[in-house]
């Protein structure tokens, strides 16, 4: 059986077109209906300073017209972001009149038809459609009390994962610790940028998938300060810090009702988890691998328990970005190799991979590192080459202290290829001038070489 999740993504009508700001400034793809701007790594708390840009470049705004967007958005200001107040219940008019326009709509998408086919057909749920609609609108929007750790009344899954809640006390919200709840959501996040409710920190991804998760603009794995939307609803006056949070970027809503709808069933019939953490559904989509992570209400209060009881009713959805690699890495080995006066600047060639397990074509990286205090490097500057002169550009800013891992891309005959036999060279070079050199004796299969200055 192939990977529902993976058949949803790849329907056109899934997500919009994404692309990244390019080392110029302009967008990678012109045509594009959005574009991301990452730039630099976070430093995780609220007075750190920000990026000079904000994380939306561009959003082509006509796009929110469309009924999934139009009937979503009219659904945003229906709750209030304080954790654990009671919700605008069914029982409101308007409000259930704009529950029901907006899933009449996610019914009546590609991406819900294709999830409900997968419930009814492999999942063999008996449900007339009307009971699965039922179902699926208690799942999302009717209030529950979640009992993971702490009592949570008043929990409505569609406002904590798509609006984001705050969790912060009376005494206000402490600088350094995540304090939102939720928040997956990339249009409400760029309404909230546009309202200046939003402060982009930087991306956040695992150190070791870094450089593919900036060069895929579908995904966003980032830290932020957060203003809830409404006055009113700014429970202690605070700015609250998500560290880290996530989500796809240019999904169309129905593409999310899907994978949580289809992750629900799939969790009640103990079909979810294939990877060795709870509640993760790995998953390659585009040329990436996500961990699709998905929580249903918990009935107990039992913790990091897969066979504790769960509920009806969806509590979170987000996406973890996990890189080129199906699986976690198999175990390798450190060598550790001196360098003289060549690898002893401020931006250094820290650590590389010449021999990855299993391809000559796939999996080279280097690391680079910036042991300056307070020096910035705008990467585009550099380059790295190989001893045969074979370059691999490099792009971002690399933050004092912080290091940055290259894939390289191998795009071309030309491009930058590391030797995994005989004696091999690593060079760093700024414009025309080279600033460290390393070389390295026949790695083995998998040996990761870290380079030190004696």
């Amino acid at each position: 059986m192939s990977d529902i999740f993976a058949k949803i993504w790849n329907l056109p009508e899934s997500h919009l077109s994404v692309t990244r700001r390019g080392p110029d400034g302009s967008p990678v793809d012109p045509t594009a209906k959005i574009v991301l701007d990452e730039q630099r790594k976070a430093k995780r708390c609220l007075n750190d300073p920000a990026p000079d840009r904000p994380l939306f470049r561009y959003v082509d705004e006509s796009v929110f017209e469309e009924p999934s967007f139009r009937t979503f958005i009219a659904l945003l200001d229906n709750y209030t972001a304080i954790e654990g107040e009671p919700e605008r219940s069914f029982a409101d008019t308007s409000h259930n009149k704009e529950i029901d326009n907006f899933l009449k709509v996610v019914f009546e998408s590609k991406p819900m038809t294709v999830a409900f086919e997968f419930i009814k057909t492999e999942l063999e749920v008996q449900l007339s459609d009307d009971e699965l609609k039922a179902k699926i609108k208690r799942m999302w929007f009717e209030s529950f009390t979640n009992r993971y750790g702490a009592v949570e009344p008043n929990c409505v899954g569609f406002e904590h994962i798509f609006i984001g809640e705050d969790e912060s006390s009376p005494h206000g919200a402490p600088n350094c610790e995540d304090r939102v709840g939720g928040y997956h959501s990339w249009v409400k996040y760029y309404l909230d940028q546009k309202a200046g409710k939003v402060r982009y920190l930087g991306h956040d991804y695992y150190s070791e998938t870094t450089q593919a998760g900036r060069q895929d603009p579908h995904v966003a794995t980032i830290v932020m300060a957060w203003s809830p939307t409404k006055a009113e609803d700014r429970a202690h006056g605070n700015t609250i810090l998500k560290k880290p949070g996530g989500f796809f970027v240019g999904t169309r809503p129905e593409l999310e009702m899907a994978f949580g709808t289809v992750g629900m069933f799939l969790q009640a019939k103990k079909k979810y988890n294939n990877t060795k953490d709870e509640d993760h559904h790995r998953v390659k989509l585009g040329e990436n691998y996500f961990d699709i992570v998905l929580h249903a209400e918990a009935l107990s209060s039992e913790t990091a328990n897969s066979s504790a009881p769960r509920g009806e009713h969806i509590r979170t959805l987000y996406p973890k970005f996990r890189g080129k690699e199906a699986r976690s890495p198999l175990p390798t080995r450190t060598i550790e190799i001196p360098t003289q006066s060549h690898n002893n600047g401020p931006l250094r060639i820290a650590r590389a991979l010449p021999n990855p397990r299993g391809t000559d074509t796939r999996g080279e990286w280097v690391e680079l590192v910036n042991v300056t205090a307070d020096t910035i490097f705008e990467l585009s500057e550099w380059r790295l080459f190989d001893d045969q002169g074979r370059a691999q550009l490099l792009e971002g800013n690399l933050e004092p202290g912080e290091s940055i891992r290259i894939e390289l891309t191998r795009t071309d005959e030309n491009s930058m290829m590391l030797r995994n036999n005989g004696t091999g060279w690593i060079l760093l070079y700024l414009d025309d001038k080279r600033k460290a050199a390393v070389h390295y004796e026949n790695p083995a299969s998998g040996e990761i070489l870290r380079f030190y200055s004696q």
